[in-house]
C-alpha cells in the first residue's frame, strides 16, 4: 500500500470460482538471510499492466523453509 497507496480490502471478490488464479505476495523483511544476495541498482517491478516502479531485489536459489 505504501508504494502504490492501493488497499485490497477484498482482493477475490470479483473472481469467478472457474478462474485460474495466480495470487503474489508481498512481505516486508527486516532480518539477515543466508544464501541470498542483493542484485546491483534496482530492478522494475510491475504493479499492473501499465505501471512499474523501482525496487531493491534480491537474488538466491536452494531449498527455502
Amino acid at each position: 500500500q505504501a508504494v502504490t497507496g492501493w488497499r485490497m480490502d477484498r482482493p477475490m471478490s470479483g473472481i469467478s470460482p472457474d478462474s485460474t488464479l495466480l495470487f503474489n505476495t508481498y512481505v516486508h523483511f527486516q532480518g539477515k538471510l543466508k544464501g541470498l544476495s542483493p542484485l546491483a541498482g534496482l530492478r522494475e517491478f510491475w504493479v499492473d499492466n501499465t505501471t512499474s516502479v523501482s525496487v531493491p531485489m534480491l537474488s538466491g536459489t536452494g531449498t527455502f523453509q
